[in-house]
């Protein structure tokens, strides 16, 4: 739990230097879209194929996949129906927004399993939507909010799961 909590550290430290160099622009006005330009086009594509040249393919696509994939899809789906048909959001809105969701969507599981799931999913795939977001120039605010709530809700979920399971 400790390296858990420690990596956590690392990462509100990048958010802490990230947050004083954008507060004063040290990077300029385009910072933002340089940035995220970055990591859309280099450093995600770049970490992808990092990560499954190292990985075995029939790891990969597993049973577990197929079920994460199927129930990403269909919270991404319902949570779109609600927010373009009972909350009336723009399209572009609606669709960052129902990403955004689908980071919650994720499978039942159980033990190390579940943990694995809740420390390694929440806060990497918010980032990316806010990626996309910032890329398309569209749902900014849905994808910073739900950057901010699954960073701040990020480590008392893992410390309750880590006590369910212990």
């Amino acid at each position: 739990m400790l390296g858990v909590l420690a990596g956590f550290f690392v990462v509100w430290c990048i958010i802490l230097v990230g947050w004083f160099v954008g507060r004063r622009k040290i990077l300029g006005e385009n910072a933002r879209q340089v940035l995220s330009g970055l990591t859309f086009f280099v450093a995600s594509p770049a970490l992808l194929f990092e990560t499954l040249s190292k990985a075995r393919l029939q790891e990969v696509f597993a049973e577990p996949l197929l079920v994460t994939a199927v129930a990403a899809i269909a919270t991404a789906a319902i949570f779109f129906a609600i927010a373009k048909f009972l909350l009336k959001r723009a399209l572009p809105e609606a669709l960052m927004s129902s990403m955004a969701a689908s980071v919650c969507g994720d499978d039942p599981r159980e033990g190390h399993a579940l943990f694995a799931v809740v420390v390694t999913s929440v806060l990497p795939t918010a980032q990316n939507v806010f990626v996309a977001a910032s890329r398309y120039k569209t749902g900014l605010t849905a994808a910073k909010d739900t950057v901010l709530l699954t960073t701040v809700v990020a480590v008392p979920a893992m410390i309750g799961v880590a006590l369910l399971l212990a």
